[in-house]
This record gives structure tokens, C-alpha cells and sequence, in this order.
């Protein structure tokens, strides 16, 4: 798998990794598939602006993250009313 992600990195692609933390998207992925995007699992994000230990653990993202300008996405930032 990593010639073939090689080979996409040559051609300009572009690496996301959809739901990191949940599943097959844990940390070991973050490290070993080094992606340009993570969008973070929805149970990492929810409620962060109404519970601290999340919004801290978003703040202290692993070193191996994506930097800006290539982000973490974060998902279910909305909350109906």
C-alpha cells in the first residue's frame, strides 16, 4: 500500500483520512499513512463546545497531525436549536 500511495503523492494527489479516532482510522493510521487532511470522528467532536476534556484533547492533537494550512476537518459542528 505504500508504493501506491507513493505513487498518487508523485502524481500532486492529495491524502484525507475520514474519521480519525473511530475504527480503522486510529492514530497508527495518522502515522503510518501521513495524510494531508484527518477529519476527525464525529464522536471525538461532539458537544466540544459544551465539554472540556474534548475541546482540550482537539487542542493537544498529536505532533503527527496535519499541519495548517492542511487541517484536521472536524465533523457534526452544528447543533439544531
Amino acid at each position: 500500500m505504500e508504493a501506491d500511495i507513493q505513487r498518487c503523492r508523485n502524481n500532486k494527489f492529495l491524502l484525507a483520512l475520514d474519521d480519525l479516532g473511530a475504527g480503522y482510522a486510529g492514530l497508527s493510521s495518522l502515522i503510518s499513512l501521513r495524510p494531508n487532511f484527518a477529519r476527525l470522528d464525529a464522536s471525538l467532536v461532539k458537544d466540544i463546545d459544551r465539554d472540556a476534556r474534548r475541546a482540550n484533547l482537539i487542542r493537544g492533537r498529536p505532533a503527527a497531525a496535519p499541519e495548517p494550512p492542511n487541517p484536521e476537518v472536524l465533523a457534526l459542528i452544528e447543533r439544531r436549536l
